[in-house]
């Protein structure tokens, strides 16, 4: 069986991914930053509609220096779940928007955006890609909704 990490897969994109891997018959470790509820039903929703495992890992992409554990929390997970020692496809899916206009960016508030949407991703899969399946797969997710420019 293939397994997918998908971070931020409690809720929106991610979630539906994550779930959607399951449909297809691929086992799942996805991750939540504060959302454990919506990570709870995403692993009921993938494991009753397959004969797939799936895991919710805690995750806060802005903080680099957990990577480390992180990646050994995933490693210990597929070798107890899935009987492996690597997985096959890295979805980086979980970010964080802007709640507020372009104008009223404080600069604490950038930073945390761009520690999370790109610098986060960047070297998770750099930890991360020491645990892939030779030929295994990285996906870079965003959405809209991270972008805090005013559109037009």
């Amino acid at each position: 069986m293939k397994v997918a990490v998908v971070t931020g897969g409690s809720n929106g994109i991610g979630k539906s991914t994550a779930i959607e891997l399951g449909r297809r018959g691929i086992g799942v470790i996805l991750t939540y930053h504060s959302d454990k509820k919506g990570a709870d039903e995403a692993i009921r929703e993938i494991e009753q509609k397959k004969a797939v495992r799936a895991v919710a890992l805690k995750l806060d992409l802005s903080q680099k220096s957990t990577f480390e554990d992180f990646a050994q929390q995933v490693k210990k997970n597929l070798e107890e779940v899935w009987q492996r020692n690597t997985f096959d496809y890295l979805i980086n899916n979980g970010g964080t928007g802007g709640p507020m206009m372009f104008a009223d960016m404080t600069e604490d508030y950038f930073d945390k955006m761009l520690n999370t949407n790109f610098k986060g991703p960047f070297f998770l899969t750099q930890e991360m890609v020491t645990l892939m399946e030779d030929g295994g797969r990285s996906l870079n997710t965003s959405i809209a909704s991270s972008s805090t420019a005013p559109a037009g």
